[in-house]
This record gives structure tokens, sequence and C-alpha cells, in this order.
């Protein structure tokens, strides 16, 4: 019997370096700047409310939490991250767009820490006492989903659409300051 050696296989091909398009940069910058005005409203609401607010229970307000996950997440998008070969040259790894999974868990309105502890409400006590007025609550809602569709929107026209995301969430802040928040 005769032993064949088999060749080594070809070296895989370099990924190719991601190229912006014309106002991509732009788009990216604007929902960053979005990203640091959301988070300066939410601290605002905490410090309104206490670092630890009774209905905390002795914890952190959990706005200051979400506060810092909007501005990273915002901060962080990489529409060059969406995926890359799998290390054996085999398959392929599907990207983060620059936001690591746990991060963007932390604002899932239905999984996380909890939209439901910012807006008060509980599964166990049905209501926290979170001071938060009702257009002050449409607001968190409207900035998280904006956060988690900005990840979504790396996968398509993000240079068109994260100027309107971050449009969204100007009008969405502007409109909670318009009103007399007692």
């Amino acid at each position: 019997m005769t032993v064949y050696s088999l060749p080594d296989p070809p070296a895989a091909d370099p990924e190719p370096e991601y190229v912006f398009r014309p106002g991509d940069r732009e788009a990216l910058e604007s929902i960053a700047a979005a990203g640091k005005r959301a988070g300066a409203w939410l601290r605002a609401r905490a410090v309104e409310q206490g670092e630890r607010p009774e209905w905390c229970r002795g914890q952190t307000n959990p706005l200051l939490d979400l506060a810092e996950t909007v501005e990273q997440v915002l901060a962080s998008l990489d529409p060059a991250d969406d995926g890359h070969r799998a290390p054996d040259g085999c398959g392929w790894v599907e990207g983060e767009y620059g936001v690591p999974e746990d991060l963007l868990e932390r604002v899932d309105p239905y999984g996380s820490v909890g939209l439901m502890g910012y807006t008060g409400f509980s599964g166990e006590d049905n209501w926290h006492g979170n001071r938060l007025q009702v257009e002050q609550i449409a607001t968190v809602m409207v900035v998280v989903g904006c956060v988690r569709m900005a990840v979504d929107t790396l996968r398509g026209d993000y240079g068109r659409d994260l100027p309107k995301l971050a449009a969204t969430i100007d009008h969405a802040l502007g409109a909670t300051s318009s009103h007399a928040c007692a």
C-alpha cells in the first residue's frame, strides 16, 4: 500500500478591509452623540430619584446602568464587525457589529435587568414604585428601542437610517423635557 501526503490547504484569503460609503462615518457619529444625550437624560432621571431609591431595595438605580449601557452600545457600533470566516476556514461566524452580546442583553426590554424595573412593573410585586411619569417611561422605551434597532440597522443602509434613529431619540428626549414634569 502506498501512502500519499496531501498538500497543505491554501492559505485563507485575508478578510477584505471595510470600506465606508459617503455619510457612513457621520451617521455613526450622530447616533453616538444621541446616545450621549440619552445617557445624560437617563442620569438626570436617576439623580431625581436618588442613587439607591427605596423601590430598588438597596440596589443602585437601574437608570444609571441603562444610561451607561446606552452610551456604550451606541458609541461602539462597528459595521466592519459583520462576521468573519471560522478559524478552520469552514463556515462563517456572525459578527456583533462592535457590541458584545452581554452588553446588548442589558437593553433587551423583554429579558434584561429590565425595562420592567425601569417602568416600575415586576412579575412578583406588580409595582416597584418607580417615580417615572408616563411620558418618561415612554421616552425610556423609545431610547431602548432605538438602541436595539441601531445594531440591526448596520446590516442595511445605516448611513441613511442611523441619523433617523438619532433624530427619534432626540425627539423623544425633547418631547419629554418640553412638558412640565413635576
